[in-house]
């Protein structure tokens, strides 16, 4: 939703989203429209009404990147990588031609290497510093601060964005669009949290202040492959990319047969699902709706593998029955610490809360209650 404040902002960001909404051609999700003030009150109870003319709605679209960056890696693993999480690079070696042919990762592993790619985000420069200690950095972390509000801020299936704040954030200090009579207080924030995003500079540019907009590959004269920057949505294109400029520079280019398969190539998850498998969900399993809904959308058709190692070794096979919640107000089950294990490559009680089910940027209080008793469940799978 997007408060309007002076009736001539209404056809002006009408027309903005209606734009949107033909770029998004058959993907859009639901066509824009005006609501009336009237509705809108009703609709967002806690928005300001002082001064309000009405409002613009236009659907966008969220993932769950803890898991969309798991199924990369998982898809990865299906087409034949070999993934290792928590190993750090600590040293990169070079040949007689100043060519790098391994890396020593901490702390047991010497990985013999054609080449190495660099994917590590806003701490690429650290990968680029191993193998030239002279470099200059090329990355310019920009921090974004998120904070996450209780759900009766907003109604359950609709957010506020603001068109016109001063530097292009989506919001401004959120009392200013809150009707008078709500309280916004220290203490309602579940949690807080930075991310940075890496602004790149091509390390070719003459200028230092050359920033990037949007991302950079870039191959030293020892063969690291570098690509900084970029987002979400242009992934697949990055990829193919990447995967491009490796071959040719690792000297891989007889291994590519028949052009690449990423712009088509689906994620693990997506094979068997519809938006009605949490229905066999619950058909099956005696699971809530909101839990059944959860795991469907969190693992897609994984979900079914979640449940059958769950119930083949943890649970007795009763029709029905609920897995104990992790937590009471949030749909965590005991048996996503298990699967995360088994199958997501965790290792850390962090691994299972904040990058896997991102339950510490949800209701950080939430993520500490139930520590201890995920510190126990990773102790039996590890023995």
């Amino acid at each position: 939703m997007l408060p309007i404040y002076k009736y001539w902002q209404v056809p002006y960001h009408l027309a903005g989203c209606k734009m949107y909404d033909v770029l998004a051609g058959k993907e859009n999700m639901e066509t824009s429209y005006v609501m009336s003030k009237g509705k809108a009150l009703k609709t967002y109870p806690a928005l300001k009404s002082d001064r309000l003319v009405s409002t613009v709605v236009y659907d966008d679209g969220q993932h769950n990147d803890s898991q969309m960056n798991i199924a990369l890696i998982m898809s990865a693993v299906k087409h034949g990588t070999v993934a290792a999480n928590s190993c750090e690079v600590t040293r990169l070696n070079k040949d007689g031609n100043g060519k790098l042919n391994d890396a020593r990762v901490k702390d047991t592993l010497t990985a013999h290497i054609r080449g190495i790619i660099n994917t590590a985000g806003p701490f690429s420069d650290a990968l680029l510093t191993l193998d030239n200690p002279s470099h200059k950095h090329i990355v310019r972390p920009s921090s974004i601060i998120h904070i996450t509000l209780p759900n009766h801020y907003s109604p359950r299936k609709m957010g506020l964005l603001d068109p016109a704040t001063s530097d292009g954030r989506m919001l401004e200090e959120v009392r200013s669009y809150l009707s008078t009579n709500v309280k916004v207080r220290r203490g309602d924030a579940l949690s807080a949290w930075s991310g940075l995003r890496p602004l790149v500079r091509n390390p070719g540019a003459a200028s230092t202040e050359d920033l990037v907009r949007n991302y950079m590959i870039h191959v030293s004269d020892s063969r690291l492959l570098t690509i900084a920057g970029g987002k979400w949505m242009t992934y697949r294109g990055m990829a193919e990319e990447t995967v491009g400029v490796a071959t040719k520079a690792f000297g891989l280019d007889n291994r590519v047969k028949s052009g690449y398969v990423t712009e088509t190539l689906r994620l693990v998850g997506t094979h068997g699902w519809s938006r009605n498998m949490f229905i066999g969900l619950i058909q099956t399993y005696g699971l809530e709706t909101e839990v059944a809904k959860h795991l469907s959308e969190s693992y897609r058709d994984r979900a079914w593998t979640l449940f059958d190692t769950s119930v083949s070794l943890y649970v007795p096979f009763s029709f029905p029955f609920l897995l104990y919640l992790m937590v009471t107000v949030l749909p965590r089950h005991r048996t996503e610490v298990r699967y995360a294990v088994r199958h997501e490559y965790t290792l850390t009680v962090i691994d299972v809360l904040a990058r896997r089910a991102y339950l510490f940027f949800l209701k950080a209080l939430a993520a500490l209650e139930v520590f201890p008793r995920v510190v126990d469940i990773m102790a039996d799978e590890f023995n």
